[in-house]
C-alpha cells in the first residue's frame, strides 16, 4: 500500500489518518483497559464490578473498525482491501470476548443489573430522574439553573467572557483533573470544530439553551471529509464519555448544537 501513498487524494490520506488514531490509539487504549478491569489486581470482583463498562469497552473497539473502513468506502485506490482482512480478525475477536463477557453474570447476582423494573437496567438503579452512580456534586450542578452555578472559564463571542472561542477555553483547561471543570458558552452561534481529548477529563460544557448557545460546522463527505471528522462537538481518544440534555438539530449541511454536556 505504501508505494501508492504519493497518488492518495486528500479524502483517503484523512481515511488514513482516522484509521491510525481510531486504531492506534483508541482501540489499543480501550483493550488495555478491558484487561485490566478483567484483572484480579484492580480488584477481586473486578470483571463482574465493572461489566457494563466492558460491555461498552469492547464495543466501541468493534466500532472503531467499522469507523475506519468506513474512510475508505469512495476510495478511488480500492484502500479497504489492503486492510479490510486484518481488521475483520480484530472485529472478530473482540465479538468473541463479547459474547464470552456474559458468562460473568452467568449464576451471579452481584454481576446482575438493577432490578427489572428499571427502563433502561444497563444505567445502573435510578434516583429522581439520575443514575445512583452519578456524584451528588454533578446532580446539583445538572438540576441548578444556569445563573447558579460556578463558571470555571467563560466562553463568549462578544468579549465578555475569557475566551471568544470554545477551543481557546478547552485548550486552556487543566488536563487528567479529578475536580469537574465548568466552562459556561453564552448565546451565540459558534463556528469550529471542538474535539475533547482525553488528557481533558471531567469537563463540563453548559450552555443557554436551545437555539441560543449553537454550535456549527458544514463538513461533509461531498466536500472531502470523512464522516468521523464530520462531528461540530466531539471527545476522541477516551474511552467513555457522557452527554447530558444534548438536543440535536441538522440544518441542511450544517450540524447544529444547543448544548449541556458532561464529560467524563
Amino acid at each position: 500500500m505504501l508505494h501508492h501513498m504519493s497518488k492518495l487524494d486528500p479524502v483517503e490520506k484523512r481515511a488514513l489518518d482516522d484509521c491510525i488514531e481510531l486504531l492506534g490509539d483508541c482501540t489499543v487504549y480501550e483493550l488495555q483497559t478491558t484487561l485490566y478491569d478483567l484483572s484480579t489486581k484492580n480488584d477481586s470482583n473486578s470483571p463482574l464490578k465493572h461489566y457494563n463498562d466492558l460491555q461498552t469497552l469492547l464495543s466501541a473497539a468493534i466500532t472503531n473498525q467499522d469507523t475506519c473502513l468506513g474512510g475508505f468506502y469512495n476510495s478511488n485506490h480500492n484502500l479497504s482491501h489492503y486492510i479490510e482482512k486484518d481488521l475483520n480478525t480484530i472485529t472478530q475477536h473482540a465479538s468473541n470476548s463479547l459474547a464470552m463477557l456474559k458468562k460473568l453474570k452467568t449464576g451471579s447476582a452481584q454481576g446482575s443489573s438493577s432490578n427489572s423494573n428499571e427502563v433502561f437496567p444497563e444505567y445502573g438503579a435510578m434516583k429522581n430522574g439520575y443514575p445512583k452512580w452519578l456524584k451528588k456534586k454533578d446532580r446539583t450542578l445538572l438540576q441548578a439553573p444556569v445563573n447558579q452555578i460556578k463558571f470555571d472559564l467563560v466562553v463568549a463571542k462578544d468579549g465578555s467572557g475569557n475566551f471568544t472561542t470554545i477551543n481557546a477555553a478547552l485548550n486552556a483547561a487543566p488536563n487528567s483533573t479529578n475536580k469537574r471543570f465548568v466552562i459556561y458558552i453564552k448565546a451565540g452561534t459558534y463556528f469550529e470544530y471542538v474535539d475533547v481529548e482525553r488528557k481533558k477529563s471531567m469537563i463540563m460544557f453548559v450552555g443557554d439553551g436551545i437555539g441560543k448557545t449553537t454550535i456549527k460546522g458544514n463538513r461533509n463527505v461531498v466536500d472531502g471529509w470523512t464522516t468521523f471528522r464530520s462531528a461540530t462537538v466531539g471527545k476522541f481518544k477516551i474511552s467513555c464519555f457522557m452527554l447530558i440534555f444534548l438536543p440535536l438539530v441538522s440544518c441542511l449541511m450544517d450540524t447544529v448544537m444547543s448544548l449541556t454536556l458532561i464529560y467524563w
